[in-house]
């Protein structure tokens, strides 16, 4: 979900995948991440570690990104940023 004037939108698996696209080619050369994006904490912080090792970048940071990334299109990052009394099943 990404905040705009007026309220959030969703976007979809390939509009956000374009989005990491954009964010992991704007930090390999160097120009920073922008902070308002859809991409979750987890992701933002893969995205600065790979801006930090810039411009000599290692190819495992690069795969961690992706592999960060992939864990937020598939859900494993929705609780995180909760409160831990928030994430367990109450029952």
């Amino acid at each position: 979900m990404m905040a705009v004037r007026g309220g959030p939108i969703e976007l979809d698996p390939q509009q956000l995948r374009a989005v990491f696209e954009r964010a992991l080619s704007n930090v390999l050369a160097g120009r920073g991440i922008k902070v308002c994006s859809p991409l979750d904490s987890q992701t933002f912080h893969a995205l600065g570690c790979v801006c930090a090792a810039y411009p000599d970048v290692p190819e495992q940071l690069i795969a961690e990104a992706r592999a960060v990334f992939s864990d937020q299109l598939n859900g494993a990052h929705e609780l995180d940023g909760l409160p831990s009394f928030m994430r367990h099943d109450i029952g």
